[in-house]
């Protein structure tokens, strides 16, 4: 039924409970996991162009290093819990 999950995450608990959701969905349809990182850039407002972007792309790459981390140890986590 589902080939590609989107999977939007904020880093919050809400977003750490789709990872789950999703991952279970995924393993049972074999389907793709496509992850989309959202990052509140509010307080980003008021920098010169420059500093905005080189300042975006730094958040970004940090918290797409953070989502990758926690998917990897919730995989782990579920892959445990499965053995047991």
């Amino acid at each position: 039924m589902y080939s590609k999950i989107l999977l939007p995450t904020d880093g919050s608990k809400n977003s750490e409970r789709a990872i789950a959701h999703a991952l279970t969905i995924a393993e049972f349809e074999d389907a793709e996991i496509v992850v989309l990182n959202v990052v509140d850039s509010v307080y980003l407002t008021g920098l010169p162009e420059e500093d905005l972007i080189t300042k975006s792309e730094m958040i970004l790459e940090e918290e797409s290093k953070k989502v990758t981390s926690r998917v990897e140890e919730i995989i782990k986590k579920l892959e445990e819990e499965k053995g047991s």
